[in-house]
């Protein structure tokens, strides 16, 4: 594997509030990457 990846799983592994934080980050990002501005219509 990646030592990057090495590296960000023993992070998480050893630290639940740093994987939450990231993971609620990046689920708030893309869930709305997507989205389109609907006032512009």
């Amino acid at each position: 594997a990646a030592p990057e990846l090495k590296e960000a799983v023993q992070l998480f592994a050893s630290e639940e509030s740093v994987f939450k934080h990231v993971f609620t980050s990046a689920w708030a990002k893309v869930m709305t990457a997507d989205h389109f501005n609907v006032s512009s219509y």
